[in-house]
């Protein structure tokens, strides 16, 4: 559970960070890109943390079972 707020607390502050740059910037391309690349980041932490793994241990959950 720690990883899912370790995981979560830098994804939202990247959102609010990329926000803020959209609101200042107000480029249409930047918005689209930046949809996009939040989109694919998203997806990943979501497959990662639904998968049990963890990069900084080295080893998912499902290792320490057996």
């Amino acid at each position: 559970m720690l990883d899912k707020i370790f995981a979560g607390i830098p994804i939202l502050a990247l959102l609010a960070f990329v926000g803020w740059i959209n609101v200042r910037v107000m480029e249409p391309d930047l918005w689209l890109v930046s949809l996009v690349v939040m989109g694919i980041t998203l997806v990943f932490v979501w497959d990662e943390l639904n998968t049990g793994g963890s990069h900084i241990e080295g080893k998912s959950d499902k290792d320490s079972e057996d």
